[in-house]
């Protein structure tokens, strides 16, 4: 290109930047759109692969269908390329969240392989701790300090799987197992998973593991969404494969051993049952028979104490007669005594009488002793002798009914005295033989209220009796069906699975293959676009300056010249923008669809964006395809047409030229380049008047 043509393209991007900057920036954005959207799924992968690393998820599952031993983990550690086989535990269970019951995967907390990544709390540390995940204390309300309570959701009690039914939530977190907001299904409760819950395994007392977790060397430095990975995985699956028949020959001779043992050890479990709760049955069936005697014994004692009563009140009655009669002779000796008193005041009325009679005749006689005859005397001495022995007579018969009076009415007051207690006796007698049938009632409510919850007994024995007999009959019989399904049970299998069985990460690579699709297909329309940007505005230039390509064209410019002209344009235009749209497309699309699919992918917490130079270069080629091919065909077509009327100039360049021809004798002996130079500034002069 010479010097006035490299001034005229620098001065034509100037003049029509506007133009350049049109075709720069669709440029710019179909080169982003396709290198962004097609390093959009590397990242994607790259992002996704971090995750799995970080976390160390396993490559290799294997699931057996009588549960994983311990020898079978320390074999496959020793299969040809295995890393590390670490056994897991999980479980699902139900919730209780109050008006409702969530399902719940527990699964057991790993050492090396699928770890956990905690958001918030800490790592538990008893068998009786958990952490939980988003989706399960979103759908449950828990939190954070919380204690979950769980059930089988079957007959079976959580203990067959779990030390505890009850775990306290010290954190929250995520593992790559489940990263999506799905977490599965299961045969309990609505059918869907709600969330999951990790325990240490020390929690679980399943005799094996569920699974087996396998890393494979050297996997971790390829991809592993790569065909590299998928067929490294392949052949250590194989290898798993080859071990798996005689493995399962192992552990299903185990398991008969194990199974021999627990059918033993559950028929005399079964029997020590069974007499027991028969000998509680006995017990209770003497306690019945205790029962109806005591009633029996409450019975005759009721009947003997309604005899007492009547014999007391016959005795009442009889001692009561007694005491009328006693006190009937008591009133007759009172009487009798009244008689006694009166006869006892005659008498002594009698001995002063003769008292006073004695000293009368005593007085007679002294007065009359000396005045007496001696007969007089005799017989006055005689009749006062004989007035004092009937005096003294009297006395001695006063003071003996005096002792029997008073003797008398000692006995009366001690016969009035005992009437009186005897009264008070039977008083008191009475009172208690009226009492009596209150108690004697009350008793027999006692005894008939015996009776009704001894019959209510007999009821229930009789009840626990054939409930007994259906409770041991159904043992027997689930006894002998355990028994026969665990001697009829198959032979088991292995199950080899890899990461494609994990629901999420074939469901995000499935969306990494959508984006792939898309940053295939996409960018297409943009580069057509841009090819008609470029077409419409190149055609348009092209028409614009078609007296300057004709004037170009009669100052001897090649058609090669000229459109070079034009495609150099369209170049530099869609090299600026290639390098624009490089580094706008590959630094922020892939960057916010990471970021997007996180929002889906909520155990996705890293972000990898790795520049792809072929992607870069190849984005760059197609646009310079499109846009400086395209425009570059426009050129040549119209530079034909335009070399077709070149004979017949217009504008000033064309006068020029017609000029300098017709004045050959002035200008006969310029040359060619010096004519050139001339349509150059005359080129120039118009150019600058525009």
């Amino acid at each position: 290109m010479t010097k006035g043509m490299r001034k005229d393209f620098q001065r034509e991007i100037k003049l029509n930047f506007s133009r350049f900057l049109s075709i720069t920036l669709i440029v710019v954005l179909g080169v982003a759109f396709f290198s962004g959207l097609r390093a959009a799924k590397p990242a994607m992968q790259a992002s996704a692969d971090k995750q799995y690393d970080s976390e160390n998820l396993m490559d290799i599952r294997v699931a057996g269908t009588l549960g994983m031993t311990d020898k079978d983990v320390d074999a496959l550690k020793k299969v040809d390329g295995v890393q590390d086989a670490e056994g897991t535990y999980e479980q699902d269970f139900l919730c209780d969240t109050g008006n409702s019951e969530a399902v719940t995967k527990v699964m057991s907390l790993n050492d090396g392989i699928s770890l956990v990544r905690v958001s918030e709390g800490r790592f538990p540390q008893g068998y009786n701790e958990c952490i939980a995940d988003r989706s399960f204390l979103d759908a449950t309300g828990y939190k954070i300090g919380d204690t979950v309570k769980l059930t089988t959701g079957t007959d079976e009690k959580v203990s067959k799987y779990l030390a505890t039914d009850e775990f306290t939530i010290v954190g929250v977190g995520t593992t790559s197992m489940y990263m999506d907001s799905d977490r599965g299904s299961a045969a309990i409760g609505t059918g869907r998973i709600n969330g999951f819950l990790i325990v240490p395994k020390q929690a679980f007392t399943m005799s094996c593991y569920t699974s087996v977790h396998i890393t494979v060397k050297d996997a971790m430095a390829l991809g592993c969404y790569s065909s590299d990975y998928t067929e490294l995985i392949s052949k250590v699956k194989d290898r798993i494969n080859g071990i798996a028949d005689r493995r399962c020959d192992i552990r299903y001779s185990e398991y008969k051993n194990e199974t021999a043992t627990y059918i033993n050890d559950a028929k005399l479990k079964f029997e020590e049952e069974k007499d027991t709760a028969m000998g509680q049955l006995g017990d209770a069936y003497q306690q019945l028979l205790d029962a109806q005697a005591a009633i029996e014994t409450g019975k005759a004692d009721l009947a003997s104490k309604k005899l007492e009563i009547q014999n007391a009140q016959d005795l009442i009655n009889s001692n009561a007669n007694t005491l009328v009669v006693s006190q009937s002779q008591i009133d007759s000796a009172k009487a009798s005594l009244v008689d006694a008193e009166k006869k006892y005041k005659e008498l002594e009325s009698q001995v002063s009488d003769s008292a006073a009679e004695i000293e009368r005749m005593q007085k007679e006689l002294d007065d009359g002793k000396g005045s007496m005859s001696s007969d007089e005397y005799l017989q006055k001495s005689y009749n006062l002798i004989a007035a004092k022995a009937t005096l003294q007579f009297y006395k001695t018969q006063l003071a003996n009914t005096r002792n029997t009076i008073d003797n008398a009415k000692q006995q009366v007051a001690a016969a009035q005295t005992a009437v009186n207690n005897g009264g008070t006796a039977l008083q008191d007698a009475q009172k208690k033989v009226n009492e009596a049938p209150a108690a004697l009632e009350e008793a027999e409510k006692q005894i008939q209220d015996a009776q009704i919850e001894l019959d209510r007994k007999n009821e229930e024995y009789e009840q626990a009796k054939q409930d007994l007999a259906d409770e041991l009959e159904a043992a027997q019989q689930k006894l002998e069906d355990s028994e026969d399904k665990i001697l009829n049970v198959e032979k088991p299998t292995w199950y080899v699975l890899d990461r494609e069985t994990i629901p999420s990460y074939t469901a995000y690579k499935s969306d990494t293959d959508g984006m792939g699709s898309i940053g295939s297909v996409f960018p297409v329309i943009f580069f057509l676009v841009a090819a008609l940007v470029s077409l419409t505005t190149m055609t348009r230039m092209v028409e614009e300056q078609r007296t300057q390509i004709g004037t170009l064209k009669a100052l001897g410019y090649t058609k090669g010249a000229i459109a070079a002209k034009y495609v150099l344009y369209a170049l530099l235009a869609t090299a600026i923008g290639s390098v624009l749209g490089v580094l706008l497309g590959e630094s922020t699309i892939p960057l916010l669809t990471v970021n997007t699919y996180k929002l889906v992918y909520i155990g996705l917490h890293n972000t990898v964006v790795k520049p792809d130079v072929f992607d870069a270069l190849l984005a760059s080629l197609l646009a310079i395809i499109c846009t400086t091919g395209s425009d570059a065909g426009c050129v040549l077509s119209r530079a034909e047409l335009i070399a077709g009327t070149a004979d017949a100039p217009r504008g000033t360049e064309g006068r020029a030229n017609a000029y300098f021809s017709k004045k050959s004798d002035l200008f006969g002996s310029t040359s060619t380049s010096h004519r050139r130079r001339l349509a150059e500034t005359c080129s120039d002069i118009k150019n600058a008047c525009l």
